[in-house]
């Protein structure tokens, strides 16, 4: 896969028997991509691109779905927004990345870093103004430490709702996830 040239399609023109052999490992992520990708990106829900190697053009690589979002700024964030001038805006223009996953054959090779790339590349060459790359990623300990080597952060939002949550309420880790954001301006090869 290294140097590989990667095909991006987008869901509706790859067949239903490509995206049905599809298999990253996870049901419900694979019964997305196969059962309601389409529905979603026919009703303007979440756009669902399908990665294809150019060695092998009929096999899945992988997948990612991305939705428009946008980050609310709390009062101190509106008065504080780090930018050289002053931006009377009450909100982060973001991409919500709502659905990543790779094919297990091709797992812990570095696909999903360059899918994060590439969504990246896409949201800041693109036609409007983003800000942040956002994911509520599940929460389990191989999926955070992804998306954190991708350099992304754990929102102080979802640190903060966390906290004043009721302390007897038990809850399943699995089912819960992290709202996590990515600064695509904090790069320095997107700064001039």
């Amino acid at each position: 896969m290294q140097g590989e040239e990667l095909i991006l399609r987008p869901v509706e023109e790859v067949c239903d028997r490509t995206l049905q052999s599809f298999d990253c490992g996870v049901i419900e992520l694979n019964t997305f991509l196969s059962a309601e990708s389409k529905l979603y990106a026919q009703h303007g829900i979440t756009f669902t691109t399908v990665v294809f190697r150019s060695s092998d053009p009929d096999l899945i690589v992988g997948y990612f779905s991305l939705s428009a979002d946008a980050i609310r700024l709390n009062l101190t964030e509106q008065g504080d927004l780090g930018l050289p001038f002053h931006a009377p805006i009450l909100f982060y223009p973001a991409v919500k990345i709502t659905k990543l996953a790779v094919n297990s054959a091709f797992q812990s090779q570095g696909i999903g870093a360059k899918l994060i790339d590439l969504i990246e590349g896409l949201a800041f060459d693109g036609p409007t103004a983003v800000r942040l790359l956002n994911v509520n990623a599940v929460n389990n300990p191989r999926t955070i430490k992804f998306y954190e080597r991708c350099r992304f952060m754990a929102s102080l939002d979802a640190e903060q709702r966390k906290k004043n949550q009721p302390r007897n309420k038990r809850r399943d880790p699995e089912d819960e996830t992290v709202l996590m954001h990515r600064d695509i301006y904090a790069d320095p090869q997107h700064i001039c």
